[in-house]
């Protein structure tokens, strides 16, 4: 076990994540990637007017909607794929049972709404988009505990 694995089980209490790290630092990488780079520039490319037209604060807003899409676009079928092949240990036990999809589902959405979150403080708009973010994080998170 390696030190960040350490940290993140014995001082975060995060028992079930290390397996799912990797798969929780894509998926924020992933929707930091969309936002920054993919989102501007098919947005120029697809709705050039719309979208060129539109201040920057208000072109941004465009790109988190559509990392959002892509978010919702990605968890539903991956949340589907969790609940199709859940195995009968867990179908006994919904609330607290425990399968490798569920771990891919929840590492999915905490990459997610980390990158929510630190949207929320880098482009501060509201506090509610801050808390809604954290939260966020903070209620996937503790499903890994």
């Amino acid at each position: 076990m390696g030190t960040l694995d350490t940290f993140i089980t014995t001082t975060l209490g995060l028992t079930k994540l290390p397996p799912f790290l990797p798969t929780f630092l894509y998926s924020f990488l992933g929707f930091s990637v969309v936002h920054q780079v993919i989102a501007p520039w098919a947005s120029r490319r697809w709705f050039p007017h719309a979208y060129g037209s539109i201040p920057r604060r208000a072109q941004n807003a465009w790109s988190i909607h559509v990392v959002s899409q892509i978010h919702a676009i990605l968890i539903v079928p991956l949340s589907l794929w969790a609940l199709y092949y859940e195995p009968a240990e867990r179908a006994g036990d919904r609330a607290f049972g425990w399968d490798e999809r569920v771990g891919y589902v929840h590492a999915v959405a905490c990459g997610y709404f980390l990158w929510d979150s630190l949207d929320a403080v880098v482009n501060f708009t509201d506090v509610g988009f801050v808390v809604h973010g954290t939260w966020g994080v903070r209620a996937h998170a503790c499903v890994v505990c």
